[in-house]
């Protein structure tokens, strides 16, 4: 084997600084003299607020149509369609929602759920002090830990600015004419879901949506029905369940609902409820769930599990049998497919206590069984 030596290499010891060489205005980048307009068109059509980041976080010119209302505004009607844009901006970030977002949201095609109109007159800036209080004193109460989605939208709609409100009130009233403010859409359209007229109606001339909510309390049970019904209509609605984080809460809890029921019955399913389990696995919760994108801190997986908790939490200890639960959980597995793993959610319940005794008990029991 040859042995190399220093003759083999040829070292440089002149200690002069090496100059950093300026490149040529003719090798610039080309990415920065992209229109305007064309980059606007790039943003607008970026899938998620993490593509946004990037985006803003790529150039100088990029971070300028990144944090431009306009830009903003065109970003949520095409991504989340004139039906929701509004809510969805009000929900993310009221405090931005002035006059002149609002402006550029319906000039590009954002449009105002009469329904929205009625809640804000309803809500803005009246006092949640005690609806906070009452909050309070329910965590207290329980067991375990839990979010209040009561609030979510009534904190949210406090830190509406009132030019912002005021454009929103101006043109919903332009484009209904005389709105009556003691009504609700919301309890029309889940009355009347036998009617298929008015619900049509609803859904279709005054831009309806089931939200938003100001209470946990409401039966989203006919919105099972309407999806299994008419799926069509149910579609029109559905986007709201996928970033409105209390109405998925309640969307979950009637899943539940209806699973609970059915696991007291000793028959097997008629083909009318078996339709209807079937729709929520075809309508309901789709593509296993890649398309819920929550606002606010919790995902899909935490608001199960605290739906899946306080559920219970209505009905007396021993009132579900662990043979009762153990069809009910097996019904979840077998209609529902979610962004997450449905017995990894359960272990975590049972592993951070998140229920009451009894709940956390006929869990365990039945993911012992399944091993």
């Amino acid at each position: 084997m040859a042995i190399l030596s220093s003759k083999h290499f040829k070292f440089n010891f002149n200690k002069s600084k090496k100059l950093l060489a300026v490149p040529d205005k003719k090798n610039i980048c080309f990415i920065n003299k992209l229109p305007k307009e064309l980059l606007f068109c790039v943003y607008q059509q970026l899938e998620t607020i993490d593509c946004q980041g990037s985006f803003s976080a790529t150039c100088k010119s990029f971070h300028r149509i990144a944090i431009n209302a306009r830009s903003n505004a065109a970003w949520i009607v095409t991504r989340y369609g004139p039906r929701f844009a509004i809510y969805y901006a009000i929900l993310s970030f009221p405090s931005k929602c002035n006059h002149q977002f609002i402006q550029y949201l319906i000039n590009f095609g954002a449009q105002i759920p009469r329904y929205l109109i009625q809640v804000l007159i309803q809500v803005y800036g009246k006092p949640i002090d005690n609806i906070i209080k009452l909050s309070e004193n329910r965590r207290r109460r329980s067991s375990f830990d839990t979010i209040d989605l009561d609030l979510f939208f009534l904190q949210a709609v406090q830190q509406l600015s009132f030019d912002g409100y005021a454009t929103l009130i101006h043109e919903g009233f332009k484009k209904y004419g005389k709105i009556d403010i003691h009504s609700n859409d919301l309890s029309l359209f889940l009355s009347s879901l036998d009617n298929s007229s008015v619900s049509n109606d609803l859904i279709k001339d005054q831009m309806f949506f089931p939200a938003p909510l100001t209470t946990t309390h409401t039966n989203y049970k006919n919105i099972l029905k309407l999806a299994q019904l008419s799926p069509k209509s149910y579609d029109l609605i559905a986007p709201v369940f996928d970033f409105d984080p209390l109405a998925r809460s309640s969307l979950w809890e009637a899943i539940l609902l209806l699973f609970f029921d059915e696991a007291f019955r000793s028959t097997q399913p008629t083909k009318e409820r078996q339709t209807q389990f079937d729709s929520i696995k075809t309508t309901i919760i789709t593509d296993n769930g890649r398309h819920v994108k929550l606002v606010g801190p919790l995902t899909d997986q935490q608001i199960f599990c605290q739906v899946f908790a306080t559920f219970f939490t209505k009905y007396p200890v021993g009132y579900c049998h662990q043979a009762t639960m153990k069809k009910l959980l097996h019904l979840l597995k077998a209609y529902v497919k979610p962004n997450f793993n449905i017995d990894f959610a359960l272990k975590h319940m049972v592993q951070a206590n998140i229920g009451r005794s009894d709940t956390i008990d006929s869990l365990d029991k039945f993911l012992k069984e399944k091993n």
